[in-house]
């Protein structure tokens, strides 16, 4: 969903974020697509012919529902030009709560997020054999609370109500999107989790088609354009982060970020540009191949008509091959490839 709210967030790299480390704090777990995947097919197999729905919960202004102590607020002042807010002067804006840009804030916020979590997933449906005997369970991204659940008696509409007490219970009556929960809370087989398309019917996964015209934007970048003399390290940050997003859904993608790593790890600190090392003819190579990379990924999102096929995969894709051997059926179609190493072509 786009929200008409902006976002403000707080540069803080220096000099609060450069006193510390994300180490300094707790680890900001984050769930994989995998996950969800292996959650659809478990529950398919334990309730056969029963439908799998799908339903999101989201915690309104995340990170401003915890506080940070009265001794720290001078660490996260700034000072903003009042002409963007009508005001005459500067303005000096105090952070009463973790804010946008502080390296601690995701780590500090999980503690709270896990917390709603475990009380979650530690509770069971009233009578069992109408609701099915296994815990509720759901995965959190920091504000985005995914359910997965079976159709069976009235176990949905328990997952929901005990889904909105557990982030009330920890973060507030008001934690709760409620604007959100009306756009992303209904049960349906179709759901767009962190940025991906799955459908529960089909047992498929998809890349949304706003991703793959912003993915299109990304790749019309001109520093990626010939004679490609000139690259900037962000530039490639930013592929390198899509193509792992991209890569989801169309798995030849990732290959192709091995020449965009060969490429950042030529980073010079201070520099904005890729410095290049090693002999001439190795830097002729790295360049040929992000070249044969940036034509074959334009190509990929070049063509509407095939983006219903080029960017979607079946939800088995995302299963480890021991895990998609365990489908049923699976083992029986596998079959076993092998071959000898040779030190020779043919």
């Amino acid at each position: 969903t786009v929200s008409p709210d902006g976002r403000l967030i707080h540069d803080q790299r220096y000099p609060v974020n450069e006193l510390g480390s994300k180490f300094d704090h707790p680890p900001a777990k984050q769930p994989f697509h995998r996950q969800v995947a292996r959650t659809i097919f478990w529950l398919q197999a334990k309730y056969p012919g029963l439908e799998v729905l799908l339903s999101k919960l989201d915690v309104d202004a995340a990170f401003q529902n915890i506080p940070i102590a009265e001794d720290d607020v001078c660490e996260f002042a700034t000072q903003l030009p009042g002409a963007s807010l009508g005001i005459q002067g500067d303005v000096i804006a105090l952070y009463l709560v973790l804010s946008f840009g502080w390296v601690g804030s995701p780590g500090e916020y999980q503690i709270w997020g896990t917390a709603s979590q475990q009380f979650f997933q530690n509770h069971s449906p009233e009578k069992p054999e109408w609701n099915g005997h296994h815990p509720f369970s759901n995965l959190v991204l920091v504000d985005d609370h995914i359910h997965i659940e079976v159709d069976v008696g009235i176990r949905i509409f328990m997952s929901a109500r005990l889904g909105e007490e557990s982030i009330r219970l920890l973060l507030g009556q008001g934690a709760v999107n409620d604007e959100k929960k009306g756009e992303e809370g209904e049960w349906t087989p179709t759901k767009i989790i962190w940025g991906l398309l799955y459908d529960t019917h089909a047992l498929t996964v998809a890349l949304p088609q706003p991703k793959i015209i912003k993915a299109a934007f990304v790749l019309a970048d001109d520093n990626l354009d010939e004679p490609l003399d000139r690259l900037l390290i962000h530039t490639l940050q930013v592929l390198r982060g899509n193509g792992t997003y991209w890569s989801i859904v169309q798995p030849m993608v990732a290959p192709e970020m091995a020449v965009v790593d060969r490429l950042l790890a030529m980073a010079r600190e201070g520099s904005p540009y890729v410095h290049w090392t090693g002999t001439a003819q190795d830097g002729a190579v790295a360049l040929a191949d992000l070249r044969d990379s940036i034509e074959l990924l334009r190509l990929l999102v070049g063509l509407p008509d095939r983006w219903a096929s080029d960017f979607n995969v079946a939800l088995a894709g995302l299963l480890t091959p021991s895990e998609q051997l365990t489908l049923p059926g699976a083992a029986q179609r596998a079959r076993w490839v092998s071959s000898d190493a040779t030190l020779e072509y043919f």
